[in-house]
């Protein structure tokens, strides 16, 4: 009995213990869900659990039952980058802290520049954005910015922007310089520096040049220099010191010796290409500038250019090389090769033998930038080189203005009148009527082959003392001829249309009748006023450049002119239009900027 009732009450209390549990477990244990604490920095962010379509669970920091298992937890803020994030989700709760991303407060810089400014690169903190825009956006803070453009010095700024601003900021490039100062050894007097063939002035001469390669001479009465060519580069402060050769002490001699470094056999001295026998050398030539090489099978020298002095001994030692050869070709005709400032042929070279040793290799063509690159060849060595030059069009930019005096002769002219209201038909005659003309006009080249200009002509007319002005945009189209690296001949056609302002001065008070088709040259005659209209021209030509600052021209052209107006006779104005075709020849002077 007693064992009976110990049973029972085993039994009762497990029923009662799970009727507690059951009754007593949190809704979301029971349903599987547990529960989370969501903390962030900044606080207040939204929360959303999975995705965005459930909506807001509430802002951080906040407890948050979720479903047990692996959830996605989205935090939004405002001026702060969305976070996502995965967790876990258990029956016992979890604290989770999250740090959002602030989203960058960008700053504006509003450039104000001058036309140069045009195509120039902007990079901010060493990072290229590309051309440069009127409207720069970066973030606040401090950054360097920097503009560039060929041809231009680097404009470089810092700036310590805050978040949101804008700031203007006016740019301007300034041109590429350099500092070159040309001396005479000895001073002369009277000695004038010329730099690519232009008077720059009295030596010593100091003064500022644009990057690139100059030829630098001095002449002085009595005296004279080997010119040198210079490489300019920006920034640089050169110093070129040309050594002075006494024209009265040319028919000097000198005594000369000539070794090879190392002493080879069947070596042999050349001077100024002239075979002087094996090497070494011993003997006598004229005072002044001389050549001086050694040629050896297998080997190669840098020639060298001295200055032998007069009843005095000189020694030249030439290094010999072992011997590597060239293979040179590029992607335009006939450019020139040099190495280490020696010119050694033109494209396209073909085993060509160069001296195996370090040495720098040019190749340069007007209007195309330079291609340089540093060889290391050894012996035995082929080196092959295919360059590419790219166009440059500062190297091809140059300023004309001309001017011209053209005498021409008309071609047929057409006459369409309104004499005091009864209109007349159209006639044609073609008088043998001249023209005289003085005109002026500017080409700017954007490169050898093309240009832009403006021309102006005055013009006295045959018809009875006629006078005309046109004024005309033209493009022109060239072909330049380069000699000894410059532009001497250019082949040019020339395509222009513009404005025609025609004058006419002849006598209003004759009362001389007029008959229609009859008397249409006299009918000009006879009245004054003024028209306007347009004219069409091609002129073709060639152009001689004599000097770097100075051209000569010769050219014909043809023209086609119609204006409108009214003519007065007695105070009754006739109404007309007019138009006449020309054929003319002129020449001129270029002047070269």
């Amino acid at each position: 009995m007693i064992q009976g009732t110990v049973q029972f009450e085993r039994s009762a209390i497990a029923i009662i213990a799970v009727a507690l549990l059951t009754v007593g477990l949190a809704p979301e244990a029971r349903a599987g869900k547990g529960r989370v604490r969501i903390e962030s920095t900044p606080p207040n962010a939204a929360i959303y659990v999975d995705d965005k379509a459930g909506g807001i669970k509430g802002y951080t920091p906040t407890t948050l039952r979720v479903q047990t298992g692996t959830r996605k937890i989205i935090l939004e803020a405002d001026g702060y980058k969305p976070l996502e994030q995965f967790i876990q989700v258990k029956p016992r709760r979890k604290t989770y802290r999250m740090e959002l991303e602030k989203i960058p407060e960008v700053s504006h810089l509003h450039f104000i520049s001058d036309p140069a400014v045009g195509d120039a690169i902007v990079s901010v903190d060493g990072e290229d954005k590309g051309t440069i825009k009127e409207d720069l956006e970066i973030p606040h803070g401090r950054h360097l910015v920097e503009i560039s453009k060929v041809g231009f010095q680097k404009w470089s700024r810092w700036f310590e922007l805050e978040p949101g601003e804008k700031r203007d900021v006016d740019v301007k490039l300034d041109p590429d310089v350099a500092d070159v100062k040309v001396v005479a050894q000895p001073s002369v007097k009277d000695g004038f520096v010329y730099i690519n063939d232009e008077n720059k002035g009295a030596a010593p001469w100091a003064g500022k040049l644009a990057p690139g390669r100059y030829k630098i001479e001095i002449k002085a009465p009595g005296f004279s220099s080997t010119p040198q060519t210079v490489l300019v580069e920006t920034g640089q402060k050169a110093e070129v010191t040309l050594q002075m050769i006494d024209e009265s002490a040319k028919d000097k001699i000198g005594q000369i010796s000539v070794a090879s470094e190392p002493a080879v056999g069947e070596a042999l001295v050349f001077i100024d290409d002239v075979n002087k026998g094996p090497s070494p050398f011993s003997g006598q030539v004229k005072s002044g500038h001389h050549k001086i090489e050694v040629r050896a099978p297998n080997y190669a020298c840098d020639p060298e250019t001295i200055f032998i002095e007069g009843n005095k001994q000189n020694a030249v030692t030439i290094k010999l090389y072992p011997i590597a050869k060239l293979n040179a070709s590029v992607n335009v005709d006939k450019a020139e090769v040099f190495i280490d400032e020696s010119s050694i042929g033109f494209t396209p070279l073909e085993d060509l033998e160069i001296p195996a040793k370090r040495s720098t290799l040019y190749i340069r063509k007007e209007g195309y930038k330079e291609y340089s690159e540093v060889i290391f060849p050894k012996k035995g060595d082929t080196v092959t080189v295919n360059a590419t030059l790219d166009f440059a069009p500062a190297a091809g930019m140059k300023n004309y203005i001309s001017l011209a005096f053209t005498f021409g002769l008309f071609g047929p002219t057409k006459l369409e009148s309104d004499v005091r209201g009864v209109d007349d038909e159209a006639t044609t005659y073609s008088p043998s009527d001249t023209k005289m003309a003085v005109g002026l006009r500017y080409t700017r080249l954007f490169n050898p082959y093309i240009g832009l200009g403006l021309n102006a002509s005055f013009t006295y007319l045959g018809l009875g003392g006629d006078l005309a002005l046109h004024v005309d945009p033209m493009l022109r189209l060239q072909v330049p001829v380069t000699v000894e690296g410059r532009r001497f001949i250019e082949f040019y056609l020339g395509i222009a249309a513009g404005m025609t302002a025609y004058f006419n001065t002849g006598d209003p008070d004759d009362d001389d009748f007029y008959e229609p088709g009859v008397d249409d040259q006299h009918w000009m005659e006879d009245r004054t006023g003024a028209a306007f209209g347009w004219n069409l021209m091609t002129p073709l030509g060639m152009q001689i450049n004599v000097a770097s600052f100075l051209g000569i021209f010769i050219e014909g052209a043809w023209a086609m002119h119609k204006v409108y107006g009214k003519l007065d006779r007695d105070s009754a104005p006739d109404t007309y239009e007019f138009s006449w075709m020309e054929v003319s020849a002129g020449a001129g002077l270029v002047f070269i900027f």
